[in-house]
């Protein structure tokens, strides 16, 4: 039988104008009908144990899929080369990317759950796209589909492939230097800004005063935590000071404070209007140095005893 007189659906969909996707997963392009050519094609895949026999047997079945459509004359298609080695998702979709002239669906499959599917997804889908290759995309999970979007949508988000909706929460990993329940502050932060504001404002939560500054640098609102206080600036302006169990309510007013200014047009997203100044480690406000220097703060000298 010929390719051109086994394809109905290729027929049905070019009579509809509907796109096909051609697909070859690395769980089943080996065959499995005829014994004696699946025996062969394993005894090859595994005589060396690389990937290279498999990289081969992907594109050689997409040509012969694309044959088929082909010959019929249809070329809406897109496709799509997918393992749950992301290495070789990369290496694949590489070479498939320099042999075919078709837009390219990206995907890693059965990545598995979320904690460790994301890892996964991300090494191969973001090396991809940072490289300029793929049109779409999904990342597939064995849990929530909703996570999928979530994760695919911020993928997409982080590279500028597309305009942020909603906030975008920066926070600091902690160190030892924390004085204040970041994590839980971070949670609240995410759970009440994230399904409220529309606008991607950039919004940082930092754990302290030493690296918070210019770890936020670009941030709209953001908030330095020090000595069980809270430090908030409205683009590089400092506008309140606060002890910790007021950060929340206040680093959310002036959140909403915020956008409805740059929906008045009274404001810009990402215009800094001043450079933020450190605050001081040692005290509120004031020169930790010219308190060093009045003798208002005990110096430990290393090395020697007193």
């Amino acid at each position: 039988m010929s390719p051109a007189s086994r394809c109905p659906s290729g027929d049905a969909c070019k009579e509809r104008a509907i796109p096909i996707r051609i697909g070859v997963n690395e769980g089943s392009i080996i065959e499995r009908k005829d014994k004696l050519r699946r025996a062969e094609e394993l005894g090859k895949f595994f005589a060396d144990r690389k990937s290279g026999h498999m990289l081969a047997l992907m594109i050689a079945k997409l040509e012969e899929y694309l044959d088929i459509f082909d010959a019929r004359g249809f070329h809406d298609v897109a496709i799509s080369a997918k393992s749950m080695d992301a290495a070789m998702v990369i290496d694949v979709y590489t070479e498939i990317s320099q042999r075919f002239d078709y837009p390219l669906h990206l995907g890693v499959t059965h990545a598995g759950p979320r904690d460790t599917g994301a890892i996964r997804s991300i090494a191969a889908l973001s090396t991809l796209i940072a490289n300029g290759i793929g049109d779409t995309l999904r990342i597939s999970y064995a849990s929530d589909h909703l996570d999928e979007v979530k994760d695919g949508l911020e993928l997409l988000y982080c590279l500028g492939k597309r305009e942020r909706k909603g906030v975008e929460l920066i926070a600091c990993p902690t160190c030892g230097r924390i004085q204040v329940d970041l994590f839980t502050l971070v949670k609240e932060v995410e759970k009440k800004l994230m399904p409220e504001l529309v606008l991607p404002i950039k919004v940082a939560v930092m754990g302290c005063i030493v690296n918070g500054p210019g770890e936020a640098e670009g941030a709209d609102v953001a908030v330095f935590a020090g000595d069980r206080r809270g430090i908030i600036y409205v683009q590089g302006q400092k506008v309140a000071n606060v002890p910790e169990a007021e950060i929340l309510d206040r680093l959310l007013a002036e959140c909403r404070a915020f956008e409805a200014k740059v929906k008045a047009g009274e404001a810009k997203l990402g215009e800094k209007l001043v450079e933020i100044v450190p605050p001081d480690p040692i005290g509120e406000l004031g020169s930790g140095a010219d308190k060093i220097r009045a003798g208002l703060v005990e110096q430990v000298t290393i090395g020697k005893s007193s």
